[in-house]
């Protein structure tokens, strides 16, 4: 299977600044992988690449296949994007702004595929009115409804939920993901919401000062699943207990390792079942956010976009 994305040594600087230096990055077909970085870390200059705005200065980029220099048209055909804040005429309904890009774009569409697409992203009732009663929520669906309307593979999407109350973002998060479950969409999702991505993705990739830091799926990044914390009294007894009934064993302080696919409850029932008091027993795991700041030391330092 081709990998949706393939980018090697991909070098852009702008005006002698580096924006992105030697960034190699593979996005293979049917994954959800999130872009990470600090204003200034590459995001926006790699995004530009991939979907043709950006000329790197060394280096290649292949979406679907296909060099986006050399074959660009080939290369995007199947591919949506939303890139920085989706822009539209205010003046005009949300209806007549597709229609408008889409006349723009030599796309001609069913009127049925259309109105398919607006009612999945959750416009039906508002596409009529004008875009500058919207809210920012709204126009975000918008923005999606336009990227989708080529009914994509590949989906790119530049921070979908920059600006976005609770509810939004909590919404947005529920389209994503139905776009991936229903329609077998890949995702490449640039987003400064650490949170969301944790939820979202099964691969990351981070960027820091125009290079690549990190590259791998969510799961590892944030560590071993079957890893537990366990408070109680007598901690050395209860390790010792645990271990003679091969259900965990110790790896310092109160961290555990499950052993033999036992679960978290297995281990809370044998401690009370042999008189122990349990406090705490929970899966211990690094959040994104953590792991983020750990391996960039907070520095929002870099090169251009």
């Amino acid at each position: 299977m081709v990998n949706a994305i393939e980018i090697a040594g991909l070098s852009k600087s702008f005006k002698g600044r580096p924006a992105v230096i030697g960034l190699d990055l593979c996005v293979k077909t049917g994954t959800v992988t999130g872009l990470l970085g600090h204003n200034g870390a590459g995001k926006s200059t790699t995004i530009g690449a991939l979907i043709g705005l950006v000329q790197p200065d060394c280096g290649t980029v292949r979406v679907q296949g296909h060099d986006v220099l050399t074959q660009r048209k080939q290369a995007l055909a199947k591919v949506g994007a939303i890139f920085e804040s989706p822009a539209f005429w205010p003046y005009l309904s949300g209806w007549q702004c597709l229609q408008g890009l889409l006349a723009c774009s030599g796309v001609r569409l069913p009127r049925a595929q259309i109105e398919e697409t607006v009612a999945w992203v959750g416009l039906a009732d508002r596409i009529g009115d004008r875009v500058a009663t919207y809210s920012h929520g709204m126009r975000q669906r918008l923005g999606l409804a336009q990227a989708l309307l080529p009914q994509p593979e590949l989906l790119i999407l530049d921070e979908p939920t920059n600006g976005l109350d609770p509810r939004g973002i909590h919404e947005m998060r529920g389209l994503i993901r139905r776009l991936h479950t229903e329609r077998g969409m890949t995702l490449l999702l640039c987003s400064h919401m650490l949170h969301e991505v944790e939820q979202i993705c099964s691969h990351v990739a981070i960027l820091h000062q125009g290079r690549k830091v990190h590259d791998g799926l969510v799961c590892d990044t944030l560590g071993d699943a079957r890893r537990v914390r366990i408070e109680c009294d007598r901690p050395a007894e209860a390790a010792g207990l645990l271990a003679r009934l091969g259900l965990a064993e110790s790896v310092g302080g109160e961290s555990f390792h499950l052993l033999n696919g036992h679960e978290p409850a297995d281990v809370a029932a044998a401690l009370v079942g042999g008189g122990f008091r349990v406090q705490g027993l929970a899966r211990e795991r690094t959040s994104l956010e953590s792991f983020y700041m750990g391996l960039t030391g907070g520095d929002a330092g870099g090169g251009a976009a």
